[in-house]
């Protein structure tokens, strides 16, 4: 008996490198986007510090004490000055620190201050 030659469809060898030539530079575009992104950003303590000065900001408006942040890793540090000497306005300016004193977050805002009596 002899022997029967049959051809298996496959693939070259370039077809093959090609391949995946292609696969690799789609992994690496996909992969340098997704650092960009990453890089860019913000990390989750910075949105809480942000949060954290905008509540502080919202209360200083409405002339109410301002409360500890949400977060027990951040200080908030709130400093109030005239605007104009003789006015009622006053600058509030509020700062978010971490748990190292690394700053955050900071915000100001320019309120009326209310006749004391």
């Amino acid at each position: 008996m002899g022997k029967i030659k049959q051809q298996v469809p496959g693939s070259s060898i370039l077809e093959v490198v090609i391949s995946m030539v292609i696969i690799v530079m789609v992994l690496g575009l996909s992969l340098t986007i997704y650092s960009n992104v990453m890089r860019q950003s913000l990390p989750q303590a910075k949105l809480h510090a942000q949060l954290a000065v905008q509540q502080a900001l919202l209360q200083a408006r409405h002339q109410e004490q301002v409360a500890t942040a949400p977060d027990t890793a951040i200080t908030i540090e709130q400093e109030e000055k005239l605007y104009e000497e003789g006015s009622r306005l006053r600058s509030i300016h509020v700062k978010a620190f971490n748990h190292d004193h690394e700053l955050l977050a900071e915000g100001s805002t320019i309120i009326i201050k209310a006749d004391e009596k």
